[in-house]
């Protein structure tokens, strides 16, 4: 559960685009940084020990192919007219 819904906590968003924000955030972290240990295949060529690629949820739906970095996410801008 995300903290930010439970009152009684250090992270909870009384403003509400501050409560957006971090939820933005987070899903940026699981759709195109984290990559999910359950998604993942097998790689063509082995290269030693490294038998799997491990997938994002944005590499999965194919819209990406490859995991960002936390640098390239937070450099990422949105264009105004989009939202």
């Amino acid at each position: 559960m995300n903290g930010r819904f439970v009152r009684k906590t250090l992270s909870f968003s009384k403003e509400l685009h501050l409560l957006n924000t971090a939820n933005t955030l987070e899903e940026a972290l699981c759709n195109f940084i984290r990559p999910i240990k359950t998604l993942r295949v097998e790689l063509a060529e082995h290269t030693g020990q490294i038998h799997w690629q491990k997938l994002t949820l944005a590499m999965a739906a194919g819209s990406r192919s490859h995991a960002w970095t936390e640098k390239r996410a937070f450099d990422f801008r949105v264009c105004r007219s989009c939202y």
